[in-house]
């Protein structure tokens, strides 16, 4: 193997780290999405933050991932924070 083969490679297998991270994060969202839809039981009602994050980890997600997501969520305008410490799907 040339070492431009082995750039090439190495290019690959960057890019496919990448897209497997990426996809993880798309579950977690979507898992995160699930947990509040089930804790608000489909009426769409403002949660503590806190007690969604205490329920992520129940299901294996942890604090900081679970933190992290919520957050990215709200920036993606798919949750909101009607009042500190709360959220909500939009």
């Amino acid at each position: 193997m040339d070492e431009a083969d082995f750039d090439e490679l190495m290019r690959m297998q960057r890019f496919m780290a990448s897209r497997i991270v990426e996809e993880s994060e798309v579950d977690t969202k979507i898992k995160i999405l699930d947990i509040i839809r089930d804790m608000d039981h489909g009426r769409n009602t403002p949660l503590s933050k806190e007690a969604v994050i205490v329920e992520c980890i129940a299901q294996g997600i942890t604090e900081t991932e679970a933190v992290d997501i919520i957050n990215k969520l709200i920036d993606d305008h798919l949750l909101k924070e009607p009042r500190q410490g709360f959220v909500q799907r939009t």
